[in-house]
């Protein structure tokens, strides 16, 4: 009679011990770097409001203060979770990984928040103004908080299980969760962008020319600074 236990085929045995705070504090020069990216994306936004909506003398000052903001308040969030998190309170090192990518993302959205109220404030409060900025802050702080805090989340996470186990419990996993990530890349910008690049056709004859040069500058940035980023995660997972 056979006696021996079960065991599920997705159990694996407990691996090497990893020093969970050092993964945590890894790749700080690439979250200096998404801080300040991010930082130039909201300089172009800061331009535009200046553009279109023309208030005053302290335009520049202001301009000045969203941009520090937006550096500042990102670099918050991608460098003070590791220091407020303590992994010991988890039994694994995925709980200590995703309270961090919880504070990080919280921090971004208060940053983003706070650039919005700031930007329509320097137009016055003006209601056209307002839809803009929600616009296209919005989606800013959905790419900071799924693309770029959901590939740290994931690249400490394999991180964690090449240090522990050697690596994922099958190779296809990263290869589909990353090629997800390229292809949600892939799709938002050939849906989204020939959206945003209609609203030059329809701007008035007369600001055709600086809605242009604003959208292409936007949208490029933005679609540089992703592709980036994707850059990124992608050595760090091949690497392994």
């Amino acid at each position: 009679m056979n006696n021996a236990p079960n065991i599920s085929p997705m159990y694996r045995p407990p691996g090497r011990p990893v020093d969970v705070r050092k993964i945590l504090k890894r790749h700080r020069p690439f979250l200096w770097a998404a801080a300040f990216g991010l930082g130039g994306l909201i300089a172009i936004e800061a331009w535009g409001v200046t553009r279109f909506f023309p208030t005053g003398d302290n335009a520049l000052a202001s301009s000045a203060f969203v941009i520090l903001l937006a550096v500042a308040g990102n670099a918050s969030a991608f460098l003070l979770p590791p220091r407020l998190v303590v992994p010991e309170k988890f039994p694994r090192p995925v709980g200590a990984f995703a309270q961090a990518t919880a504070y990080g993302a919280a921090l971004s959205l208060v940053t983003f928040g706070l650039i919005f109220f700031s930007l329509w404030w320097q137009t016055g409060l003006a209601l056209d103004a307002a839809t803009l900025l929600l616009k296209d802050l919005y989606f800013y702080a959905l790419v900071t908080v799924v693309l770029l805090h959901g590939l740290l989340y994931y690249v400490r996470q394999m991180h964690w299980l090449y240090a522990e186990f050697g690596g994922a419990d099958s190779p296809l996993k990263p290869i589909a969760a990353s090629g997800g990530i390229g292809l949600m890349i892939f799709v938002v910008t050939i849906v989204f962008l020939p959206l945003d690049l209609q609203t030059i056709v329809n701007a008035p004859a007369e600001l055709r020319g600086i809605v242009g040069l604003f959208t292409y500058a936007r949208d490029l940035y933005l679609l540089t600074f992703a592709l980036g980023a994707y850059a990124w995660h992608f050595r760090w997972v091949a690497d392994h």
